[in-house]
């Protein structure tokens, strides 16, 4: 499941990242408009 565009990648990897922190408690740059 390796894409063959490096811009892809770049952006999986960012939103595996974001997805990370936002589950490891790190709420103080997400906050939901709810």
């Amino acid at each position: 499941m390796a894409p063959a565009n490096p811009l892809t990648q770049q952006v999986i990897d960012r939103i595996i990242t974001v997805l990370g922190l936002i589950t490891t408690g790190a709420d103080y740059f997400y906050t939901p408009a709810a």
